[in-house]
């Protein structure tokens, strides 16, 4: 009898380690899930910005006979052009806050995947390759 309750108890323990290790896997998902979330309202925002971007560069190539004087070649036009690469640089630090986010969420992936054993390890290490290959494409 005490060699049964010996087993129960052990297993009693095991499906509480069980249900641990199931609720930090649920934990690290819903953080990843969050921060997807932000990271797709950042890509929205970069398409938005990058449409801004282009407007306003196209409209700095276009000629306008009409303006009389050096006005609009010298205050105009480089004021124009300074505003698209401003453009530029937004969209440069929006790519990089992008870069930082997916990175947080393939490490909070890669954790919840490690709550798997040894099986969680190889899907953790394929998880990096693919968010690394994001980061360079994004």
């Amino acid at each position: 009898m005490d060699e049964l309750s010996s087993l129960k108890n052990d297993l009693g323990s095991k499906r509480n380690q069980l249900r641990a290790k199931e609720k930090e896997k649920e934990n690290y998902l819903n953080v990843a899930s969050d921060i997807r979330s932000v990271y797709k309202k950042l890509a929205d925002e970069k398409s938005a910005v990058k449409n801004y971007h282009s407007g306003v560069k196209s409209f700095s190539n276009e000629r306008f006979d009409t303006f009389v004087g050096n006005l609009y070649m010298n205050e105009y036009k480089p004021r124009i052009k300074q505003v698209a690469s401003d453009y530029k640089q937004v969209i440069s630090a929006i790519d990089t806050n992008m870069d930082r986010l997916n990175t947080e969420i393939a490490r909070m992936e890669n954790e919840a995947y490690k709550c798997d054993g040894i099986i969680g390890y190889l899907h953790s290490a394929i998880n990096s390759l693919v968010h690394t290959i994001e980061n360079w494409t994004n």
